[in-house]
């Protein structure tokens, strides 16, 4: 006979108070830090994704979006977001990578701890091809607030459509905005 322990003799972690994060986070030395949002229209169908690359000063380091996207909900867009950012970095040389994105769904599949949809399995799998080029990569959930400056690239991007990518000359309102993130009292 087999029995089970009930669920309160269960052995339990301590609790752990975790402070809410509402800004920005560095990431370790030596590590860059890919933030990725995407925007969808389920009318059209249409949708862009930004993303932002910072070093562990939190300095900018590439910043990019692509528009006039067709896909089929917004969870995808989200996946497709993190791809290109990937894509993109894995091209540029960035082999530490921490990629963060307020898309709670894509990271825990991503990470392994949900089943991985069938919407977005191809784009999945993708980056996961893309991961195995990478010296570390993980994949963290963050709150949209602290997502912004990918949100607005992608925003930006949407309105505008096409492909664009700053690493130097970049628009006042993306370097405000980063520096915002980073509580950066610089203005260009």
């Amino acid at each position: 006979m087999c029995v089970k322990p009930l669920i309160n003799e269960l052995p339990r972690s301590p609790e752990v108070q975790v402070e809410p994060v509402t800004s920005w986070q560095k990431p370790p030395s030596g590590v860059f830090k890919v933030n990725c949002d995407a925007t969808w229209m389920a009318q059209t169908g249409m949708g862009s994704v930004g993303w932002a690359v910072r070093d562990s000063y939190g300095w900018m380091v590439l910043v990019g979006g692509k528009g006039d996207l067709r896909g089929g909900s917004a969870l995808a867009m989200e996946a497709e977001a993190i791809r290109e950012a990937l894509l993109v970095c894995v091209q540029g040389g960035f082999s530490k990578l921490e990629v963060e994105s307020d898309s709670l769904q894509i990271i825990r599949m991503l990470c392994g701890k949900w089943k991985v949809d069938f919407a977005v399995e191809s784009i999945i799998f993708y980056i996961k091809r893309l991961v195995v080029q990478c010296q570390h990569c993980v994949f963290l959930f963050t709150p949209h607030l602290c997502n912004k400056a990918a949100h607005k690239i992608a925003a930006f991007v949407f309105k505008v459509g096409g492909i664009h990518t700053w690493d130097d000359l970049w628009p006042e309102w993306i370097f405000d905005t980063l520096a915002s993130d980073v509580n950066l009292s610089i203005r260009l």
